[in-house]
């Protein structure tokens, strides 16, 4: 592998945070009944616009390094959107109706590209997304049930009753839908081109970006939207409001400054980056580890979430590790030739 940047280093490590709080979050949604605790929706709330955040940067960052056209990013879209499918399949769905975050990624990639490569004022278009969004979702129609089909129904019948409430899944009210989660991204392609400024290491700097921190919390405190919990997922952004976008914002740009001095041989951060580094496919490994390993032993016979708070903390550490020496086998199998052989998609679902 090539050697990396500080600053890569530090992406690696608060991507590689954003996934391993997205686990807590995705377990606690399949095994953990309700109520869940204030402290635990906190922890996983956090982890998607992270997640989605730094995804638009690094499309920024391989757009700037070197422009291979838009196949490349279709093809991207392609690895991304097959593993998104593949996922519904196995969980028994029919795929392309939920509206996953991968299916978002996918999105993200294939229309990012055409709006921003040659204006760059396209960066700015998060600003009506996101209020599209929002006006729809609080205004319009928000369903907290989402719309989907399992494998043994009847497809074509459910597809004449419910495509446009599929388009409108997929556009407003899914899980993350393209408004306004699409914007996010852009919003982190955006945060980018700011790179100079907000991710300096001038004390003055990082306590503006703190300051502008806590006058978001403060926005989304007062304004906090319905925070609906939705087939149990308990993350507080369904629907997500403009202070907890900005908050989120605002909260990685404070982390990614206050990492960077303590970033060589740090422990913490070389184990998080492990997951940063292999997101993808951790990602995609977590779901049938959690459905298939982990809550057939403590939910109930119709699937209820049954698992105690031992049994929970448990099966996080034993997911957790299990993904750990999954990306450490993944980084070993990038330094080996083998790796270079296989095609340039391929390698990008294992995160090079």
């Amino acid at each position: 592998m090539n050697e990396k940047t500080g600053y890569e280093k530090i992406w690696d490590a608060a991507r590689g945070l954003a996934v391993f709080t997205m686990f807590c979050a995705n377990l606690a949604g399949n095994i953990l009944p309700q109520p869940h605790p204030f402290a635990l929706r906190l922890y996983g709330t956090f982890a998607a616009p992270f997640f989605v955040l730094i995804a638009g940067m690094f499309f920024r960052a391989s757009l700037e390094k070197k422009d291979r056209g838009w196949k490349n990013y279709l093809l991207k879209a392609g690895v991304i959107f097959s593993i998104a499918a593949l996922l519904d399949l196995d969980y028994g769905d029919y795929p392309f109706i939920n509206m996953d975050v991968l299916y978002l990624l996918g999105f993200s990639f294939v229309f990012a590209y055409p709006l921003c490569r040659n204006n760059r004022r396209g960066y700015y278009a998060w600003i009506p997304i996101f209020a599209a969004g929002w006006y729809l979702q609080n205004y319009v129609n928000y369903r907290l049930d989402p719309v989907s089909l399992e494998l043994d129904q009847p497809f074509f019948e459910f597809w004449k009753a419910q495509a446009g409430g599929v388009a409108y899944q997929w556009f407003v009210d899914g899980y993350f839908p393209i408004l306004p989660w699409f914007g996010i991204f852009l919003l982190g392609a955006h945060l980018r081109s700011l790179r100079a400024s907000l991710f300096s290491q001038h004390t003055a700097g990082t306590l503006s970006v703190a300051a502008l921190l806590v006058l978001s919390a403060i926005l989304w405190y007062l304004f906090p939207g319905a925070m609906h919990i939705r087939e149990n997922y308990s993350e507080m952004f369904y629907p997500p409001t403009m202070g907890f976008i900005l908050t989120s914002g605002f909260l990685l740009i404070l982390i990614v400054r206050l990492l960077k001095p303590v970033s060589d041989k740090n422990l913490i951060l070389s184990f998080w980056s492990v997951y940063g580094r292999n997101s993808l496919l951790l990602y995609a490994l977590h779901y049938p580890i959690i459905t298939h390993l982990i809550a057939p032993a403590w939910n109930n016979a119709e699937g209820d979430p049954g698992a105690g708070w031992p049994e929970f903390l448990g099966s996080y550490a034993y997911l957790c590790v299990a993904l750990y020496l999954i990306g450490r086998g993944l980084d070993f199998w990038k330094t080996k030739e083998s790796f270079q052989k296989i095609p340039e998609s391929a390698r990008f679902l294992f995160g090079h």
